[in-house]
């Protein structure tokens, strides 16, 4: 097997294990928190680069 640089799989496996370090002792409650505040700092995040595909899209909507 060659050596890579980048494992993809493994990347994916310690993310997860960093994540179920962070919640393993968590309520349920307390892991919908986690998950929430997560989901809604990925979304503001996301925010520019989704307003930006969405000029793209209206762009090439109005040229055609």
């Amino acid at each position: 097997m060659k050596n890579k640089p980048f494992d993809c799989v493994e990347m994916k496996r310690k993310g997860a294990e960093a994540v179920y370090q962070k919640v393993a002792t968590l309520s349920i409650e307390q892991q919908l928190e986690y998950w929430r505040n997560g989901s809604a700092s990925l979304r503001q995040q996301m925010k520019p680069a989704n307003e930006a595909d969405m000029g793209l899209a209206l762009s090439s909507e109005i040229h055609h």
